[in-house]
């Protein structure tokens, strides 16, 4: 059958840049961008708040040391404080999944 309809949506976010928390002058910093899974009838609240969702997921990452992105549990971590985050602006919306597109630690 080729109406088949899909209930999950790819959205991505625009690139998102932060410092890094330090005590040191010189910040490293991290450059992400996010694509989010969600229902398709939730992608135009996402849209529409998107530009909440990209100040609070640069919360998220300014609360970040270096060392609390590295390898898979660092990067599952902080998929999971995203997708929460996210949560939060577009309840009772609900993403499905954060993926990284681009995860560069500088």
């Amino acid at each position: 059958n080729n109406d088949i309809k899909l209930d999950k949506k790819f959205s991505e976010l625009p690139p998102i840049k932060a410092d890094l928390k330090t005590g040191k002058c010189r910040s490293p910093f991290v450059k992400v961008t996010v694509v989010v899974e969600l229902a398709h009838e939730d992608l135009e609240l996402l849209t529409l708040m998107d530009l909440r969702v990209v100040d609070r997921v640069r919360n998220v990452l300014r609360e970040r040391e270096r060392q609390d992105l590295v390898g898979e549990k660092g990067a599952n971590l902080l998929r999971a404080d995203i997708a929460e985050a996210i949560n939060k602006v577009i309840a009772p919306a609900k993403v499905h999944s954060v993926l990284f597109k681009q995860l560069l630690v500088q």
